[in-house]
């Protein structure tokens, strides 16, 4: 009867050693440093992603209000954009659920809205890269890029692990 405790209590201790070190793991894996979303989901702090960039980079002031400018007046556009082709699409959707007799024009028409409001985006984002790039001198452009390599990094590595999931 005591070999069988002996046996037991080593397992659970062995088990609770294992689970320790591979929730360290996990935690490490998710820690990996900086994170943009981190900064961007903050809901209390809307500046925090302004914050987090010019820390990042070494922005001064005026560079950090004109690149907080640049990126109210992206996002502004690029809301409107989205409710357009959110629009767009639910009318597409609807054409394709309620009409019996399909009319190509209609059909292409709405198709090309719906290209055309991504086209728009895919544009407002390479004008508004160069305009930040515009504000940072030659060092700071140079880690920006890098940090947006490694964003862009990270947000495949999220992508990848999501589709695995």
């Amino acid at each position: 009867m005591s070999k069988k405790y002996k046996w037991a209590l080593s397992g659970l201790i062995i088990m609770t050693v294992l689970n320790a070190v591979i929730l360290v793991f996990v935690w490490m894996d998710h820690n990996d440093g900086r994170d943009w979303h981190k900064h961007r989901s903050n809901d209390r702090d809307k500046n925090s992603s302004q914050q987090f960039m010019k820390n990042e980079l070494g922005l001064s002031d005026e560079q950090s209000d004109k690149i907080s400018a640049l990126r109210r007046e992206h996002f502004g556009e690029i809301r409107s954009i989205k409710k357009e082709l959110d629009d767009t699409r639910r009318s597409y959707l609807n054409y394709i659920l309620m009409n019996e007799d399909h009319e190509p024009q209609m059909r292409d028409s709405l198709v090309n809205t719906l290209t055309k409001g991504y086209a728009e985006i895919e544009e407002s984002l390479y004008v508004h890269m160069q305009d930040i790039r515009e504000v940072l001198n030659d060092e700071q452009a140079q880690r920006f890029k890098e940090f947006m390599q490694r964003h862009g990094q990270q947000e495949n590595d999220r992508n990848r692990k999501n589709r695995r999931d």
